[in-house]
């Protein structure tokens, strides 16, 4: 396997997944392994504007498919506020609608995952959002999303996401 940039660009165009605008498609940046800053790598109003409209404009089965495939249909479950993991697949196939505020908490997940997934991939989202968290006073993101009733909490986790992305480690 080659491991000049030619070759990373390669693989890069293979797994990327392009922003469907018209569809209102959920997209993610394909991860390369290395962290980033936001400010050195072009992580701008731009893109937070793009991921800010996408977790509004999307449609709630993608936003549910796009947590499900990054963190996990029971994490996914838990910080919307669910009992039944089961659900999240429902909702990402289309068959049903969350209620209001599971679709709220979804939507803010889905901003906050973003600016993790695209900067450090999955796995790190995952752990990130069990994680204390000194910008929630201690507590674990998933846990600010599903105990939130209101949408200044769930804004939290998003702005706390943003500042874990734009430190530079």
């Amino acid at each position: 396997m080659r491991t000049d940039k030619g070759a990373q660009r390669e693989h890069t165009a293979l797994i990327a997944k392009p922003v469907d605008t018209k569809n209102r498609e959920v997209s993610s940046r394909p991860w390369n392994g290395q962290p980033f800053s936001a400010v050195s790598k072009g992580y701008d109003a731009d893109r937070t504007s793009q991921i800010e409209r996408q977790a509004v404009t999307s449609d709630i089965c993608k936003v549910a498919g796009y947590l499900q495939e990054h963190l996990g249909q029971k994490v996914t479950a838990y910080l919307s506020g669910v009992k039944d993991a089961k659900l999240v697949g429902q909702w990402a196939a289309g068959k049903v609608q969350p209620r209001p505020m599971p679709g709220f908490r979804l939507r803010s997940a889905y901003q906050a995952a973003r600016y993790l997934v695209d900067a450090y991939g999955s796995e790190t989202a995952q752990a990130w959002f069990f994680g204390r968290n000194s910008n929630l006073d201690g507590r674990a993101p998933a846990f600010a999303l599903r105990e939130g009733t209101n949408p200044e909490d769930w804004s939290f986790v998003v702005s706390a996401a943003k500042a874990f992305v734009e430190t530079v480690p």
